[in-house]
């Protein structure tokens, strides 16, 4: 097992690695309403279906593929992490006290952007959690990525 990086642009990092092992690995099914769970009946050789921060939960976390596994299962760091992991998912990015609200795609619909706007916010973390630099964030995130460009 991996240790998970703080909440922040590391372990979004983290999340985009594990995301991309298992979308090379033949048993697991890349599925984002799904933490991480085995196919029925539970095969140890079966397929498992994983979201972005069930990608964590198998590969950084090193759970086998037979097992049902969701965040409540972990400490209350892990817990928080993985939950705070879908949130990106889903757009809606916690900096300290502050909630920035951006447009992501649908992995299945469109992987490259979904990953590519991912990136962006790891690599453009605000240096502070004040309002002002989540604000700012998320218009330069706007400005970097039109609403109506989500499907490229």
């Amino acid at each position: 097992m991996k240790r998970l990086p703080p909440i922040g642009p590391l372990l979004i990092h983290a999340a985009l690695e594990d995301l991309e092992l298992v979308e090379k690995d033949p048993r697991y099914k890349v599925s984002m309403n799904k933490w991480h769970v085995p196919s029925w009946p539970r095969d140890p050789a079966g397929e498992c279906y994983v979201c972005l921060a069930g990608a964590v939960i198998a590969k950084r976390l090193g759970e086998k593929t037979s097992e049902l596994v969701e965040p409540s299962d972990y400490s209350t760091r892990i817990c928080v992490a993985l939950h705070w992991i879908d949130n990106v998912r889903k757009g809606e990015i916690a900096i300290g006290n502050h909630i920035a609200h951006v447009s992501m795609p649908e992995y299945q619909f469109n992987r490259k952007g979904f990953k590519k706007r991912l990136r962006w916010l790891a690599n453009n973390w605000p240096t502070t959690k004040s309002q002002s630099d989540v604000l700012e964030l998320k218009a330069r995130f706007r400005a970097a990525f039109p609403t109506q460009e989500l499907t490229s």
